[in-house]
């Protein structure tokens, strides 16, 4: 549980990092794409969010990257995807599939394989992330956690947090910032900009 130690990253001499099928939260240090050794890493199926650090895809040791099922969102390092050392050569084949599966495609390690690349999501479902291994029809709650998430949760004040950091609300008419027809679809959305006090500018 809890974030991965930085201090980690600073092993100069680490070479497999296995921590697959915990409850790690928190982003990806960036650290570990400067290991000079480091050739596994393996992060899958935890709860780990943010982008892929840029560092890796400078990385000329590492073989094996797995990052499916977290909660990881573009961009991917174009380096990374033409870095053909990553997972057997998939990238090669792939392309950037081959070191993650992009929205609206799944497979079960959340990367293209050998045997077939990111299959894409049957017409009304998605993904939420990249590297997912099966798909889902999304509401409008969950797509608003997600443009909630990335954009940091700079909500500042509590009372402009109204519902968005709770997903049991699904009545997003009720959300603070949010606008909604007579037929309950969303026409506008408004929030604050951090650290600006502005009205004009919200």
């Amino acid at each position: 549980m809890g974030p991965i130690p930085e201090s980690l990253a600073k092993l100069s001499s680490l070479q497999i990092l296995h921590l697959k099928l915990n409850r790690l939260t928190g982003t990806i240090p960036s650290g570990f794409g400067d290991l000079p050794y480091l050739t596994w890493f393996d992060v899958s199926s935890n709860e780990l969010h943010g982008t892929i650090p840029a560092s890796f895809g400078s990385s000329r040791s590492i073989k094996d990257f797995r990052l499916g099922g977290n909660m990881i969102y573009d961009p991917i390092p174009q380096s990374l995807c033409s870095n053909t050392n990553i997972n057997g050569g998939l990238t090669r084949i792939y392309g950037c599939d081959g070191v993650i599966c992009p929205l609206g495609t799944y497979s079960d390690p959340g990367h293209a394989t050998h045997a077939e690349g990111c299959k894409p999501c049957e017409e009304g479902a998605t993904t939420l992330y990249l590297g997912s291994s099966s798909c889902e029809v999304l509401s409008p709650s969950d797509i608003l956690h997600i443009f909630y998430n990335v954009m940091g949760g700079g909500w500042s004040n509590p009372i402009q947090q109204n519902h968005w950091k709770d997903p049991e609300d699904d009545n997003v008419c009720l959300w603070n910032g949010i606008t909604c027809d007579e037929k309950g679809e969303i026409v506008s959305i408004r929030f604050p900009l951090a650290g600006l006090n502005d009205p004009a500018l919200t």
